[in-house]
């Protein structure tokens, strides 16, 4: 399978609209008040989401939120076009090409969803998707199947959900090691076969008994959600190519699952950001492995502090400096990365639409 010119030197960034509260549209807490437990399907990770309650305020009018860290905003509703509009805006200026827009259900109409894919062009940002929830190889096979089926009916002809070859981008999440190789196989052929035009990205194992390449083989691009360390970045990078498919490298600032008391292990739990430099060794090493495209994780995780999205901890540290970092890794010149230049692109200020900040 061949990239699309399109996904070539293009920065990405997962995006999720699952944030609701009592004064937006949804007229509801959701996501900052979670109360939820959660085993993955291999065991290692058992974790459940702290009981919270927004209504209750901390130290310096901060709410009780289900956060790692504190949004610049405060909490607020995804399905507030005036949010989607300041985040696309900041996307804009961090110099984001395109949304993999996090989706779990099986609606579209009226959702969070469908307002982003409608109004993301004014920013000049693309939309691909996120099909997220981790699937079991045998309740959940044709289910998982068919929710891509409903997203390209509601978006398989949209111009904005398209490349510039006419393939819709999908992120499988779990795909590798939630089902087996011959599953994916047959899955992937499938959507093929009912005339669905997707590029599909999807993660690889690394160990060479497993036959990577013969797994990238059945993608596009190979791509992850993220990871606590470099721990089979090369390799993955040179199995996609054995397999004919383009590599998608991951850009994470850090990781700290505050927002969910871990029980075990969770995969983030404890990735520290060393005032930028975790998110910065991430990008060189996006240069250096010559990724065909980058996938930011996440734009606003909260639960998981993964996002990028302005913070009271952080303020607009990280959307300035993925602008920076993007500018170089699409120009092909991350070997150019200047500390001095970074801090003269801190001190600029970023003014932002909609006075929400």
């Amino acid at each position: 399978m061949s990239p699309s010119g399109e996904l070539m030197r293009r920065v990405w960034a997962i995006y999720f609209t699952w944030y609701r509260r009592p004064d937006g549209p949804a007229a509801r807490w959701e996501h900052w008040s979670e109360q939820q437990r959660f085993v993955s399907r291999n065991g290692r990770h058992e974790i459940f989401r702290r009981t919270c309650d927004p209504e209750k305020f901390f130290h310096h009018g901060r709410r009780d939120l289900a956060s790692s860290h504190y949004p610049l905003i405060g909490p607020y509703d995804s399905a507030d076009e005036r949010i989607i509009r300041y985040h696309l805006e900041l996307m804009r200026l961090s110099g984001i090409d395109g949304v993999l827009l996090d989706w779990w259900g099986t609606q579209i109409e009226g959702t969070p969803t469908e307002s982003v894919v409608r109004i993301a062009p004014e920013y000049g940002i693309k939309t691909g998707f996120l099909l997220d929830g981790a699937p079991r190889m045998s309740t959940d096979l044709e289910a998982y199947a068919r929710r891509v089926n409903i997203l390209y009916e509601a978006f398989g002809e949209n111009e904005n959900c398209l490349l510039e070859d006419g393939r819709m981008p999908v992120l499988l999440w779990y795909f590798y090691p939630g089902f087996t190789y011959e599953t994916c196989r047959r899955m992937t052929e499938g959507w093929k076969s009912d005339g669905l035009k997707l590029l599909t990205i999807a993660d690889i194992p690394v160990d060479p008994a497993e036959e990577p390449a013969r797994w990238a083989a059945l993608y596009d691009a190979t791509g992850h959600y993220g990871g606590r360390d470099d721990s089979g970045v090369h390799s993955r990078a040179y199995w996609s190519r054995e397999g004919g498919a383009a590599y998608m490298a991951v850009a994470q600032p850090g990781g700290d699952a505050k927002g969910v008391q871990r029980i075990l292990d969770h995969p983030y739990a404890n990735i520290a950001r060393h005032s930028g430099m975790h998110y910065m060794h991430r990008w060189k090493m996006a240069g250096e492995l010559r990724a065909d495209g980058v996938i930011i994780t996440s734009w606003n995780e909260w639960h998981e502090g993964t996002e990028i999205e302005p913070s009271r901890e952080y303020g607009l540290f990280y959307v300035k400096m993925t602008r920076y970092l993007a500018q170089l890794y699409r120009e092909g010149r991350m070997a150019d990365y200047d500390d001095a230049e970074l801090d003269r692109i801190l001190t600029i200020p970023m003014s932002v639409a909609d006075g929400l900040i």
